[in-house]
């Protein structure tokens, strides 16, 4: 059975509560507002908070009709891969491509 929260309106909500009205994860939620992507939010010092009709505009303006809408519209990943990183055996090359080809000695 799904849980339904309801929230008074004006009600601001903290980040755990915004992730479960929408059905994210904290994690998530916390990528997308480092990363952008995520929904309007309200930072005060430490504190962030989110209001409701902001979660509703970001939530509807993701709706899609069929499948190849939402992988148009989604990033694949939250994260960012760094580029030229060493790899577990040292070698450096930029994300998203494969490593270069080992050097042979002549």
């Amino acid at each position: 059975m799904t849980k339904t929260l309801t929230f008074p309106a004006g009600r601001r909500l903290r980040t755990p509560e915004a992730a479960a009205y929408l059905g994210l994860s904290v994690s998530s939620l916390e990528k997308m507002r480092s990363l952008g992507g995520g929904p309007v939010f309200l930072a005060m010092g430490r504190a962030v908070s989110y209001a409701l009709p902001d979660l509703d505009a970001w939530a509807s303006a993701r709706a899609v009709r069929n499948t190849s809408e939402a992988r148009a519209a989604t990033p694949r990943r939250l994260t960012v891969r760094r580029s030229a990183t060493p790899g577990p055996e040292g070698n450096t090359h930029a994300a998203g491509e494969p490593p270069a080809e080992p050097e042979r000695a002549a």
